[in-house]
């Protein structure tokens, strides 16, 4: 097993998590990617969560030179007048980094978002704690003992 291939990936079809009902020919680029990360939320959630994750998040891309995904908790929504937790993707990082790489940033930062969610402590702002790291392991993104896969 390669050092930096994520366990979750090991010995699966990556292309089941990307194999989709294709928009149609006429669906704009926007429409496209949108879809692409929509449809890798959702198998994420229901192959790895169980389904426990929220469907009502904000899924998008952000140019942000310092991560390659990033999750935002409770995210205020102007025209809507509600909060939602959001997960941007930076799309810098998707032509650089070979796709296995670009989803654990995504199941990463779901990560995030389940110990948002269900975990009693709350990690301060960029840091990880004993809770994240649990869910982390589960999920095949950290190792038993060192550093992250």
């Amino acid at each position: 097993m390669k050092a930096n291939v994520p366990e979750f990936f090991v010995g699966t079809d990556i292309s089941a998590c990307t194999s989709r009902n294709v928009p149609p020919a006429t669906a704009s680029p926007t429409d496209e990617v949108s879809h692409d990360l929509q449809y890798a939320y959702r198998y994420f959630n229901n192959t790895l969560f169980g389904g426990t994750l929220p469907a009502n998040i904000v899924l998008s891309y952000q140019r942000d030179s310092a991560s390659f995904a990033c999750y935002r908790e409770r995210q205020y929504l102007h025209v809507s007048r509600r909060e939602s937790h959001a997960i941007a993707v930076n799309p810098q990082y998707l032509a650089l980094r070979t796709l296995t790489e670009s989803l654990a940033s995504l199941v990463h930062a779901m990560c995030k978002l389940a110990h948002g969610e269900y975990g009693r402590r709350k990690s301060r702002s960029s840091y990880h704690n004993r809770e994240l790291a649990a869910v982390l392991k589960r999920v095949g993104l950290l190792r038993a003992r060192g550093w992250p896969t």
